[in-house]
């Protein structure tokens, strides 16, 4: 019986511990810079957030700040503004999906999002 525990606890030991570094990268280079913010925020990976950014992925991608709002990834929110996201836009999607502002983002709360589209033009 122990012998057979031992195996099961073997087979789910690389779903506990996850990809490494290397793997991720690995699966990264196959990427573009937007593709990897995107996941990143989903998944809570700071360094993909980084490097993306330093890619020349947008800032002010929306599915970026929905991915790091929606999954309470609330760190990376903070440094997509502090990097020049769109406060309103943040408010906007934490009044939507959330409506509970953590402490680090409490100074977004009365912020207002102008929809417009690429152009400037009003929605």
């Amino acid at each position: 019986m122990i012998k057979n525990y031992n195996q099961f606890n073997e087979s789910i030991k690389s779903l506990l511990i996850g990809p490494t570094e290397e793997e991720i990268w690995k699966n990264f280079e196959k990427m573009t810079p937007d593709e990897i913010l995107i996941l990143s925020c989903k998944m809570g990976y700071m360094r993909g957030v980084k490097k993306s950014l330093e890619m020349g992925s947008d800032v002010n991608s929306p599915a970026a700040m929905v991915n790091s709002i929606f999954n309470k990834n609330y760190d990376i929110t903070q440094y997509l503004l502090e990097n020049g996201a769109e406060e309103g836009y943040a408010a906007f999607i934490l009044n939507r999906y959330d409506r509970k502002y953590p402490p680090n983002l409490e100074k977004i709360k009365n912020k207002k999002y102008s929809f417009v589209d690429e152009y400037g033009n009003p929605l």
